[in-house]
């Protein structure tokens, strides 16, 4: 459920910067050619639909997957690798809040998505509403010959395939589907043979479009979707956009002045109507964005699109995903016992300690457990790996930061004694201000994890690993047990012990952050 929310979050940030812009670009000069405003508003309300979607994947938690070869340096017990001074300052990691990151709670109400799921139905009704008033209004073929070959015309000119004439109980013509044009009982009456030629190419032009199916897709969008107000006024000026260009392309294809003639005739008083199904294209939308389409059509033909326009088009929506793409717009949830960062030790070409057991192979199996876990309680947790890769050092040490409230890295023992054995942690060796908070954790960790096992506690020890001397947060390095020693080698090979273990270690975890 935090998923669907965070998702339609993430929508909102997306849509309103989108939408935004695209809304503020169609009031100038380049962007009002009705083509340009057109497919502007289209991509808009389309694009953040892909951006709200994909984001996650440039702010997820997946940790970092870049080999690099660090250096190595072998202690007495563990093998871990050490790295030269880093520079102080570094850039913000995966998974950690970006400039535009929000956080939305693991425990959102519950009433918000299912908002979302009654505004789908509601779309799903009245688009089924729509379709059997649409049904019950529909006559007979039009076996007019005058008409259909007039249709046939204008498919011949504009290369497509021929439309169905239908006659329907409605006001104005309309566009419905892919190739029917719906006209009213009394249209030969009404308007001329000029006039109802350039109707019919105004209708046809919505089917090359696609029109109907844009309508129809746009229309359940902004009602699905109605928390983003920004969709439903792109919606409307998407719609005028693209009967201005029906209007254009019937114009060169028969009179405007007969097209406009026929617009004021459709819209006299006692005739017209205006509506909003989601399934149809009218000939007629608001009195006075009428009068605008009027005046264009007394005025010189618009020029088609020119390569500038081509270029700002193809501009906008890529530089929108450039622009939110690094800046992580997309939502993540935010925990309430805070963010911990595992640090399942070795990795790739770096086996660790091999013994009985290899320790890359304990430590990431540990770390996937352990994340279920401290998720399951609250905890949102980054992964330095989560595979077979071996992380760069630099990028462990950049996830060891605000706002993680702890640095756990996950290792085994070795040791020339096959008879060594038991569990122990590591804290800094260097004064830190969070020192006392690490020797604490570190604490906890080993009771906790000698009480579940068994395992002998070897205490807590300094040590000047870089992981931790470097960690801005509180860090432990704990070690699970000897991969050395014949019993505890097998013991971290089985997966009971490693839940045993797991187990421990999240709840020992979960004490500290409260």
């Amino acid at each position: 459920m935090t998923a669907v929310i965070s998702l339609l979050v993430t929508y909102l940030l997306h849509s309103t910067l989108i939408l935004g812009s695209a809304l503020i670009l169609v009031r100038f000069s380049p962007f009002r050619p009705a083509a340009v405003r057109d497919l502007l508003l289209r991509g808009a309300l389309c694009l953040p639909l892909l951006t709200a979607g994909v984001g996650p994947v440039f702010s997820g938690q997946a940790g970092p997957t870049t080999a690099a070869k660090p250096t190595t340096s072998v202690r007495p017990q563990t093998v871990f690798p050490e790295q030269s001074e880093m520079a102080a300052h570094s850039a913000p990691s995966e998974g950690q809040p970006g400039l535009w990151r929000v956080q939305v709670s693991d425990t959102a109400p519950l009433w918000l998505a299912l908002v979302v799921w009654v505004s789908l139905g509601c779309a799903g009704v009245r688009v089924g509403v729509a379709w059997w008033l649409v049904r019950s209004r529909l006559g007979r073929v039009v076996e007019d010959r005058a008409l259909t070959l007039q249709v046939e015309q204008l498919a011949a000119v504009a290369r497509g395939p021929a439309a169905h004439l239908r006659w329907a109980d409605i006001a104005v013509p309309c566009a419905l589907g892919r190739r029917t044009i719906l006209l009213p009982p009394n249209i030969i009456e009404r308007l001329s043979p000029r006039e109802l030629t350039a109707v019919l190419a105004h209708e046809y032009a919505h089917l090359r479009r696609h029109d109907p199916l844009w309508t129809l897709g746009l229309s359940v969008l902004a009602q699905v979707l109605w928390l983003q107000p920004l969709n439903r006024w792109a919606l409307t000026a998407w719609r005028r956009a693209s009967e201005e260009c029906c209007d254009h392309w019937a114009a060169r294809s028969t009179e405007p002045r007969a097209l406009a003639q026929a617009l004021l005739r459709l819209t006299e008083p006692g005739h017209a109507h205006s509506h909003s199904w989601p399934l149809l294209t009218s000939a007629a939308i608001g009195s006075t964005h009428l009068m605008q389409r009027m005046t264009a059509l007394m005025r010189p033909l618009e020029a088609p699109m020119n390569r500038l326009h081509v270029a700002v088009l193809a501009g906008f929506p890529l530089l929108l995903w450039a622009f939110i793409s690094p800046l992580a717009l997309a939502v993540t949830p935010a925990a309430p016992h805070g963010v911990v960062v595992l640090d399942a030790g070795h990795g790739g070409d770096d086996p660790g300690v091999v013994g009985f057991v290899r320790e890359k192979d304990v430590t990431l199996a540990l770390a996937l457990q352990l994340q279920a876990q401290l998720e399951k309680g609250g905890v949102q947790v980054i992964l330095t790996r989560r595979g077979d890769e071996r992380p760069a050092f630099e990028e462990r040490l950049r996830l060891a930061r605000q706002p993680a409230r702890l640095f756990l890295s996950l290792h085994t023992d070795a040791s020339p004694d096959a008879q060594s054995s038991g569990v122990r942690a590591y804290v800094s060796s260097v004064a830190q201000p969070h020192e006392q908070t690490s020797r604490a954790v570190a604490g906890q960790l080993l009771d906790a994890v000698t009480l579940a096992t068994g395992a002998k506690n070897l205490g807590v020890q300094p040590m000047d690993y870089s992981v931790l001397t470097k960690a801005s947060v509180p860090a432990v390095l704990f070690s699970v047990g000897f991969a050395t020693n014949p019993q505890e080698g097998r013991q971290l090979q089985n997966a009971s012990y490693q839940k045993l273990l797991s187990t421990a270690l999240a709840r020992s975890v979960l004490t500290a952050l409260r």
